[in-house]
Formats: structure tokens, sequence, C-alpha cells
């Protein structure tokens, strides 16, 4: 067939009609509240004040904890919920007020949502049906979906003849094959195994990458936001705590709650005893490390918080911190030690204990800083006389 549409034709095609010239916000979500009931005069809100860019072929998550607001966020971009209050504008039109079948929005569910009674082809065919699409371009387009999914001569399967991530790479077919400029992911692979998981994600990545679609993805998985992100977006009670690359959230994160979030993390206060270029010299007892300044504003003699990562420690003879081990735990390529200093608790993964060996419950155990591992997280107190 001449005029036949490939998969390679198909992402061609959504990466040029989906995507807008250069490199401009695509989607634009403009102070929206949501309160859950808006008969009340003064009602509790499930989405307060978000405001969120993303630009042209991005991929964003809202990532956070249940009850958060995330998926009520994401139901407000689909047409699915009207928001109390704000805008929500595509290229640069609102449409807030449009319905879901008029906002040329693709979505892949968490239950997958196939029918069971249509085989993989009908399914996937099922939205281009609706719209009106001859049957000759029908079925040419449904193949290359199927195709770029990897599901290539599967159309003639029921769904429960399909594995669980088969049946999310149907539903990611069929809400791609309709030619939508945003693409929404509502916590797609929390049905799947770990390993299943882990695997799904990359392809999802893949594809949404290949093909080019502006995309709002919601998890509560950090791992999973960080691995099919361009930027994330922390959420808390219906607030927006922090928008940045997975990196930047990791390790600058601007509050207690986001630093905890996105792993484990320990706090220690300490006074700032020097300031040089990014970074404080912070003495916490009776040591000092070199931390990144980040966005705090702190001058010598104030009291910082410092956030530490498991890996921002190096476990030595040498250290300037010296602790007692209050729990060792192998996993394997790491040891992970909780350890007291300063009378607060830090947890520890020393990846070298193939070398000088594990400490024990109850024994010291010497640790430094890494260089760069550490960042001030607030100011907590002011004033103060360095020893």
């Amino acid at each position: 067939m001449e005029n036949a549409l490939t998969a390679e034709s198909i992402v061609s095609s959504l990466g040029s009609d989906a995507a807008i010239e250069g490199n401009g916000d695509y989607l634009v979500l403009d102070h929206l509240f949501k309160a859950f009931d808006e008969r009340e005069t003064d009602p509790a809100y499930a989405v307060k004040d978000v405001s969120l860019n993303v630009a042209a072929g991005e991929m964003v998550t809202l990532l956070g904890p249940s009850g958060c607001g995330k998926t009520t966020t994401l139901r407000m971009v689909a047409g699915f919920e009207s928001p109390t209050a704000g805008s929500i504008l595509m290229e640069g039109q609102d449409v807030t007020q449009k319905p879901a079948n008029r906002r040329k929005i693709g979505m892949v569910f968490q239950s997958y949502a196939l029918f069971p009674h249509l085989d993989v082809g009908s399914n996937v065919e099922y939205g281009l049906r609706v719209r009106g699409v001859p049957s000759a371009e029908r079925r040419t387009r449904v193949e290359s979906m199927l195709e770029l999914v990897g599901l290539d001569g599967s159309a003639s399967k029921m769904p429960s003849q399909l594995s669980g991530g088969q049946q999310q790479r149907v539903s990611l077919a069929r809400a791609i094959v309709t030619e939508p400029h945003v693409l929404l992911f509502d916590e797609p692979l929390s049905n799947l195994d770990v390993n299943l998981r882990t695997y799904m994600r990359e392809q999802i990545r893949e594809i949404q990458q290949r093909v080019g679609i502006t995309s709002i993805y919601v998890t509560h998985d950090r791992q999973e936001a960080m691995s099919v992100s361009d930027r994330i977006a922390v959420l808390r009670d219906g607030t927006l705590q922090q928008v940045g690359s997975g990196f930047e959230i990791y390790n600058q994160p601007q509050n207690r709650f986001v630093a905890e979030f996105m792993g484990s993390a320990s706090f220690l206060d300490g006074v700032v005893v020097e300031k040089t270029g990014d970074s404080f010299g912070v003495r916490i007892e009776d040591s000092v490390a070199s931390i990144r300044r980040n966005d705090v504003r702190a001058d010598v003699g104030d009291v910082v918080t410092c956030v530490f990562r498991p890996e921002s420690w190096a476990v030595n003879d040498a250290g300037s911190f010296t602790g007692e081990v209050l729990r060792s735990t192998f996993y394997g390529p790491c040891v992970e030690y909780s350890v007291q200093i300063a009378g607060q608790q830090v947890v520890v993964e020393d990846y070298e204990a193939n070398e000088h060996g594990v400490t024990q419950v109850g024994d010291s155990i010497s640790l430094s800083v890494k260089p760069g591992g550490v960042g001030a997280l607030e100011k907590t107190g002011s004033g103060l006389v360095s020893r």
C-alpha cells in the first residue's frame, strides 16, 4: 500500500502535529484550585493554587503521597473535573470549560480499562472508530501502533490472553493512536509486580520520547518518577512543594518534606563558621563540614539544618565525625548503618565494606562527609557565637 502508515511515520506525524514550534509552554496550569465541597462557605481543598508550565514534548510527573491532589489535578487537565478556580491552557487556548472529548487528550489508566469482549486490535481501534476514521486507515494505524509498543501480531488476541504488562501496552497504544496533543498517565504501573514495573517504565519513557507527546504522569513512587520524567512536581496536601529535575529535587530539596519523600534523609543542625563561594563551613559538634548553600541565606554565626543522604558519608579511620553504630544491615552491595552523631541519628551506606570490614552494633565508627554530598536545607537560628 503506497500510503500505508508505519510506526515511524506515526511517530513523525505526532512529533510535528502534537508539538508547538520551539520550546515554549504547551500546557499551562494557572492557579488551579479544587474544593472538596464547593457549596460550603469555607471548603477544604484537594488542590490549592497549583501553577505549572509544561513544555512541548516534555514529560512532567506529579509526585506525592495518597491524597496530595495529584490525581485530582490530572483529572482537571483531562476535563473529568472542573476547577473551583484557575485556568488550563493548551497551545495558548483556554480549555478550562471544554469537555474532555474536545481537549485532544489521551489517557492511560491504572486499571488498563480495556474492553474484555473485544480483541486487542478492536480495543486499539475503538477511538478511531468513534471519530469516523475510514476502516482501511484504522487497520493501518492499529497495526503501526501495535508495532510501536512491541505487540505486532497480537491484534486478534483477547485481553485475557495477555500479561499485565502487555495489557498496559495495549492501553498505551489505544491512547496514542488517536494522535492526542497531550498524554496523561494515571499511576499506570501500580498493578504490576516490581520487575515488570521497572521494565514498563523504561518502555513508556522510550515510547514517549520517540513520539514526542507532551505528557503528565502521576505516581507516588519516586524511583518511577525519576526514571520517566524530564521534570518532577512534588505535591503535598494539595500544594506544590517543588518543581525540578530528579537530580535537582533529590540533591537540592527546598524543604524537609521533599527531602524525606525523595529518599532516605538525615538532618543535623550546625553553626555557620565560614562562607566561601557556594558553600558554608558548618560546625556540627566539634567537626566542620563543607555544605552546599543551595538557596539558604545565612551568615556566620547562624544555625542551619543540613540534609544528609546515606551516600553522603564515607567510612574511614581519618573521619572527622565519630558516632556509635545503632544498627548494621548487610544488603550485598553495601552495608547500611544507623549511627548516632551529636545526639541525632543518621543513616550511612558503606559501599567499601569489603575492603575495611563491617562495624558491629555498639562499636564506634569514624565518618567523613563526601565533597558536595550535603546541602543546607534551612536557617533555623541566628546570632550564635561560633566556638
